[in-house]
């Protein structure tokens, strides 16, 4: 039977601690991911991210809720994993074999005995040259193309990635993004990914969620959650006039001499006539769609990421 939903929270919680010390790391999370897609999941440091991984994982143990992956629950089913590939935080490898070897070694602890996959791998993750170095002097970047290449090892059908990019240059960055999206877009695999850098999360995923201080707060498509919001650019004079005449129904802020007011595209013929109404003299109207980091900080209270 096929797989409806490859993730599904359904009220999960997770408390740290007791009496003072107690600390709600998720507060009652319901989500719900199909197949077939790169998800990103956004939030503060702090905010529960890693939490929800590890749960996923069947690294630590919910408190509240129920927990589905790949159709099963992986603190009954611990097997359902084998169908999951992970790369959590920074890689640990044996720093004394090389990139080969170590793929090796984690190719039989898994049963599997599969040369050619294993140079395939290296050659996709782009580590075919630098295959036979040990561990020990590859750079950060090195360790997480590695980790990448150690996560499909099984060829699993969903991938779990915690900053897959991290210690990669702008150069091998884009490489990720485009290797990432051939997994879902070519091999039909689903991946869930954490990221700080948002510019890649909405050049590269179909959805999002937000998570802040354990709650989910936001979720949907980049596309529609971005189209919630946009900002008219408008030159108008006197500038003083047309910013009073506006607040009464927009949220409306001066920079350099410019109005910008939070309003949807459809708003901008009532936005021009109310201020023509007002003999105010507009010279140019021009609209600007927030990115997702904007969103993103809109939607956390100027909480970053990091």
């Amino acid at each position: 039977m096929a797989v409806t939903s490859v993730i599904q929270l359904d009220g999960v919680s997770k408390t740290f601690g007791r009496g003072k010390r107690r600390v709600e790391a998720l507060k009652s999370v319901n989500l719900e991911i199909a197949p077939g897609q790169v998800y990103g999941f956004l939030g503060p440091n702090g905010a529960g991210k890693t939490t929800t991984i590890r749960i996923l994982l069947n690294l630590v143990r919910a408190t509240a809720g129920g927990i589905r992956v790949m159709g099963a629950d992986p603190s009954r089913d611990p097997s359902v994993l084998r169908k999951v590939g992970a790369q959590v935080e920074s890689p640990s490898f044996y720093g004394y074999l090389s990139g080969r070897a170590n793929l090796q070694v984690l190719a039989r602890t898994s049963g599997l005995n599969d040369k050619a996959r294993i140079d395939q791998l290296l050659e996709q993750v782009g580590l075919a040259a630098r295959a036979e170095q040990r561990v020990s002097g590859y750079s950060l970047g090195m360790r997480q193309r590695l980790g990448l290449a150690a996560a499909l090892l099984t060829n699993p059908q969903l991938l779990i990635f915690d900053e897959p990019t991290n210690g990669l240059d702008p150069a091998g960055i884009q490489e990720m993004r485009v290797f990432i999206r051939n997994l879902v877009d070519t091999e039909g695999k689903t991946v869930f990914l954490s990221s700080h850098l948002l510019n890649e999360v909405e050049q590269l995923c179909d959805r999002v969620a937000i998570i802040h201080r354990g709650a989910l707060i936001r979720e949907g498509p980049v596309t529609e959650l971005l189209g919630e919001q946009s900002r008219v650019r408008i030159e108008a004079e006197p500038v003083e006039a047309a910013q009073a005449a506006l607040s009464e129904r927009w949220l409306v802020t001066v920079e350099e001499g410019a109005l910008w007011v939070q309003a949807q595209r459809d708003s901008i013929p009532e936005v021009v006539r109310c201020l023509t109404a007002g003999s105010i003299q507009v010279y140019h109207v021009g609209e600007e769609h927030l990115t997702l980091e904007d969103y993103f900080l809109s939607v956390t209270q100027g909480e970053t990421v990091e």
